[in-house]
């Protein structure tokens, strides 16, 4: 009598290696956003570091001021005339995500410390924080 051999067939195992790559093809791509969004969260939290200076330097000297700051993925720049001060995030091309490599956000700030986005932001809307959409 033959001995009958249990197991999976190749044809069941491509299947399910097949299925195993959708899904961790779906997983690569979710992770990829979920970090930039988290490189955008950093750099808005530099940028708002010098939101302060920037409106005192409104109000005191009306002037933008020439303040910068280097973040872990990219240097925030102040520019501007007063009252419409910008503050451009750059991010670098070498820590930031693929993504973001050489992108910028522009942050308008106002005489009353008022923190928005402007037109010159060059990072896919789908990375940015919903407040600023």
């Amino acid at each position: 009598m033959g001995k009958h051999i249990k197991g999976f067939s190749l044809v069941e195992m491509l299947i399910i290696v097949a299925i195993i790559s959708i899904l961790a093809s779906f997983a690569v791509l979710t992770y990829q956003i979920y970090v930039a969004k988290a490189e955008v969260a950093d750099a808005l939290i530099e940028a708002d570091g010098l939101r302060p200076i920037v409106t005192l330097n409104i109000a005191s000297n009306n002037s933008c001021g020439d303040e910068s700051s280097v973040g872990t993925y990219g240097t925030a720049v102040v520019s501007g005339t007063a009252p419409n001060c910008i503050i451009t995030y750059t991010f670098n091309q070498t820590k930031a995500i693929s993504a973001l490599k050489l992108k910028v956000i522009g942050f308008n700030v106002g005489l009353n410390g008022s923190f928005t986005i402007n037109a010159d932001t060059t990072v896919d809307s789908l990375y940015l924080p919903s407040s600023f959409q």
